[in-house]
């Protein structure tokens, strides 16, 4: 196992009816969901808060680039999903 891929971490969360699957590499702060820009993706403030909280919390928003593959329920499932 190299080295690249020991950094990268998996997780899967779930809210109701929401499912995401979430990528967690070392980089800089960069949020994709389903392909798009997260803020593209949730576009108010309020579902980007909820998706960002953990990594505020921890002074981390910028240490980890997040990939997200997210489906099922309404939009405020799936950012708690997130």
């Amino acid at each position: 196992m190299d080295k690249k891929n020991e950094t990268r971490q998996r997780a899967v969360g779930r809210r109701k009816e929401a499912s995401a699957r979430v990528r967690l590499t070392p980089g800089k702060g960069m949020i994709t969901v389903n392909g798009k820009e997260y803020s593209a993706y949730f576009p108010t403030s309020f579902w980007q808060q909820i998706v960002t909280a953990p990594l505020v919390a921890l002074g981390k928003e910028k240490d980890y680039d997040i990939s997200v593959m997210v489906a099922g329920g309404g939009v405020r499932g799936q950012a708690e999903a997130v």
